[in-house]
């Protein structure tokens, strides 16, 4: 009887160590959804800032082939 207690102890520890490694793959996994979408945000942003500069180079450029011609 007193092996059949200790074991259901043992069963009931094991239990919350599984729920306990569970909650912490989630929040991992959740770590790792925020940093991909924050990196995927900066990757955004500097695609955003290259295409601006890009536009503007372009226009700049546009210009003093303009001036040039005048």
């Amino acid at each position: 009887m007193a092996q059949s207690k200790e074991i259901k102890e043992i069963l009931a520890k094991l239990q919350t160590i599984q729920q306990q490694i569970n909650n912490l793959e989630n929040k991992v996994e959740k770590l790792n959804t925020t940093d991909i979408i924050e990196k995927l945000e900066n990757i955004s942003t500097t695609i955003e800032t290259a295409a601006t500069k890009a536009v503007e180079d372009k226009e700049r450029q546009r210009s003093l082939v303009l001036i040039g011609l005048k």
